[in-house]
């Protein structure tokens, strides 16, 4: 069984931006616009290693898979 597993496709809203670094790596956050079936779209924000953010542009339609994560920024 699977948990906090997601699957996504939608279109890149802003370029990535520089988060933070962890253990000597470079993470990316940047928000990925998706369509519901309404024609509403919602803005969800993506943490992404800057390997996987590489050369991301506004508009570009990407399909990513990872975990569901939350946490409370300060």
């Amino acid at each position: 069984m699977e948990e906090n597993k997601i699957s996504l496709l939608g279109r890149v809203a802003d370029p990535p931006v520089p988060s933070h670094q962890s253990h000597g790596k470079t993470f990316f956050t940047f928000p990925l616009s998706v369509p519901r079936l309404s024609g509403v779209e919602d803005k969800l924000n993506l943490l992404a290693h800057a390997h996987h953010a590489a050369g991301l542009i506004s508009g570009d339609l990407i399909r990513v898979t990872g975990d569901v994560r939350s946490f409370n920024n300060h």
